[in-house]
């Protein structure tokens, strides 16, 4: 009786092993049948790619800088690397880009916004709030920066930073600034006078430079005035040209 009994435990054990073999079997074969039809079929080959939150770049630059392929199985994509390709760009803050399965990908960019156009040989090109100079403006980007004329030097940048910090009314009349030897001069949207603003206490002379631009700017007959100087304390003079007398 324990012969028998032992014979049929075997047996079931035998049994057992057999069909977890034949799971274990029909599982790896399912897997390489789906895997080989995965590879077969193109649903999840990455077909479209959209760009959102872009001005400075193109979304063909956006897409070129993260290195992302056309046909890359969505679900083979390194997106970390990617992102981190993207945001060695001078132009980038930071990105995310997110998979929509089955063969889409969305690139959100966040980019450094710049504070003025740097006029290099004729050519304008993007300057952060740093005085980094990001590259070439794009044409019709819809910008609205002063043009710094020979350098963004420190001096300059942090004028034009209180400016947008403190009044972002005169900053939007700065035309152009450059660093002479009388200091930072600028020249307003709607005189070719130049401002002398000299070297030091910005952030007075821009409130005394706004109270101007509100209260007097269209009032004056500028083909009459040789320069407008903010050098003295809170105040502004202007300086007429000499005519000479026959």
């Amino acid at each position: 009786m324990n012969f028998i009994k032992r014979s049929m435990q075997k047996t079931l054990r035998v049994l057992k092993l057999f069909m977890i073999a034949c799971i274990i079997y029909a599982g790896s074969y399912s897997a390489y049948y789906f895997y080989k039809a995965y590879r077969a079929t193109s649903v999840f080959d990455l077909k479209k790619i959209t760009v959102r939150n872009n001005r400075l770049l193109t979304p063909g630059d956006v897409i070129e800088l993260t290195g992302i392929k056309r046909g890359t199985r969505t679900d083979e994509l390194d997106l970390s690397s990617s992102e981190s390709k993207l945001n060695s760009s001078p132009y980038v803050k930071r990105s995310r880009i997110r998979r929509i399965y089955p063969a889409s990908i969305e690139i959100t960019v966040v980019e450094n916004e710049p504070l003025a156009y740097l006029n290099s040989s004729g050519t304008l090109k993007y300057v952060n709030a740093d005085g980094k100079v990001l590259g070439k403006a794009r044409p019709g980007e819809g910008y609205d920066l002063p043009v710094i004329l020979n350098g963004p030097d420190s001096g300059i940048m942090t004028f034009l930073n209180e400016c947008t910090a403190s009044s972002p009314f005169t900053y939007h009349h700065i035309s152009e600034i450059q660093r002479t030897d009388r200091g930072i001069e600028l020249y307003l949207i709607k005189s070719s006078a130049p401002v002398i603003i000299g070297t030091d206490e910005f952030k007075k002379k821009i409130i005394v430079l706004e109270y101007f631009l509100k209260n007097e700017y269209n009032n004056l007959a500028f083909g009459r005035i040789e320069y407008i100087d903010l050098r003295f304390d809170k105040q502004v003079v202007l300086k007429e040209f000499t005519i000479a007398e026959n």
